[in-house]
Parts: C-alpha cells; structure tokens; sequence
C-alpha cells in the first residue's frame, strides 16, 4: 500500500498503510511467535523479501511479472502463495482508492 500508494500519488492508500503498521505491529510480539512479529515489523517499515521486491517491480513495468511470480510463490510451504494474495489484495486497494473502481483500471 505504501510503495505503490506513494507511486501512484495516492494519498489514501499511504494513510491506511500506516494505519494498518500501526495496528498489526501494536502488540505482535505478544500475539505471534518471535519471527513472525519481525517479519510484520519489518513489512510496516516498508522492507520486503527480494521475491517480493521483484513482484512490485513487475506490477509497475520494470521487469516480467510472472517469472517474478512463480518464485514468490515458491517461498516457504503456504507463505509465498499467502504473500501473493496479500499483495493482490493491496494492489487492488490502491487502484480502488485511487478511483478505479472494482480495483482494476
């Protein structure tokens, strides 16, 4: 939402990314194991795994979007394909928030 709110220009979508930081990373270290908490940390600072880094840059153009993909979704037993669907969900949003409606332009 931050990344892509802030290319965008959308101004919404970076206020709820800092609303939601805020609100996942509250209390995280006492509601989830101790590197998971790290990981929503890092996520509310704006700082991702290559594999995800490589995805943004394919949603914006900079390089091939599935190859980018099939990698992120390979992380881990569930949490690739879990992240894709994170990020889907937060693409949408912006474009929503942006004034496209259904979230696709």
């Amino acid at each position: 939402l931050r990344h892509l709110g802030t290319a965008t220009g959308t101004e919404r979508a970076v206020w709820l990314a800092g609303w939601l930081a805020a609100t996942v990373t509250f209390d995280a270290r006492t509601r989830t194991t101790p590197l998971s908490a790290t990981l929503l940390h890092c996520a509310a600072r704006g700082e991702a795994s290559p594999e995800v880094t490589a995805v943004l840059r394919g949603v914006a153009g900079a390089q091939q979007l599935e190859p980018a993909l099939r990698r992120l979704r390979r992380v881990g037993h569930t949490s690739g394909a879990d992240l894709t669907q994170g990020m889907a969900i937060g693409v949408d949003a912006v474009l929503s928030l942006a004034g496209h409606p259904g979230g696709r332009p």
